[in-house]
């Protein structure tokens, strides 16, 4: 998001936005898939997310996905891994 017209309020986030980052946050563990080709993935787990975005480099077929303690996954975008 750039900055704010003069005069005019800043955007907000949006709530689903906001969930997903609190969810990121509280993450045990981090793992990234990498599409293979003819359904098959390459996945691996990391304890940060400097580590799994090191792993993903800047290859647009690999997924950086959170889990929580509850074993939920929520992907984090490449926006947020930058």
């Amino acid at each position: 998001m750039g900055a704010a017209k003069p005069g005019r309020r800043a955007k907000r986030p949006h709530p689903a936005d906001l969930h997903e980052a609190k969810q990121i946050a509280r993450a045990v563990a981090f793992s990234t898939a990498r599409f293979l080709g003819r359904g098959k993935y390459d996945t691996a787990r990391f304890q940060t997310l400097a580590e799994a975005r090191a792993a993903a480099g800047a290859c647009p077929r690999t997924m950086v996905y959170a889990i929580t303690p509850e074993g939920w996954t929520i992907p984090v975008s490449a926006e947020k891994r930058a």
